[in-house]
Parts: structure tokens; sequence; C-alpha cells
């Protein structure tokens, strides 16, 4: 990994598409009743708000900080 950029976006892409991911496969299922579907959907999207609080976002920033020091990507900086 080159810059802090990259690891920003595909960490926060990760967060946020597992739980879409995880969605899209249990309603792909021959066995889901509609009412099942809807019930994940509604607990996507709750989850999904969840995502963006401020405490959500601190233990994000804080797993990404210590992400850099394990990969070797500069901290970010702002440009010249």
């Amino acid at each position: 990994m080159a810059s802090f950029d990259f690891l920003c976006c595909v960490s926060l892409s990760y967060e946020t598409l597992r739980y879409t991911d995880f969605l899209s496969k249990s309603l792909q299922q021959r066995t889901m009743s509609a009412s099942e579907g809807q019930y994940l959907a509604k607990l996507t999207v709750t989850t999904h708000q969840k995502l963006r609080s401020n405490k959500t976002y601190e233990d994000f920033w804080e797993k990404l900080d210590r992400t850099l020091d394990t990969v070797g990507v500069s901290e970010p900086a702002l440009p010249q």
C-alpha cells in the first residue's frame, strides 16, 4: 500500500460494505421469506445509521492509525 488515502478508502469501504454484502447473500437464499428479507434490510439500515456516530468514527480512526504502523503507510499530511 502506497498511500494513506488508499488505505483509508479501503478500510472505510470494508466497514460499510460488509453489512451490505451479508444482506445481499442472505436475500439470494431460496428459503428466505419476504418478512425475513424485510427484517434483514431494516437491520442493515439500522447498522449503517449506527456507523455514523462519533464513537464509531473514533474507533475507526484508532483502528486505522494502528494499521498504519503495521503496513508501513505514513501519517496523513496536507498537500503543500
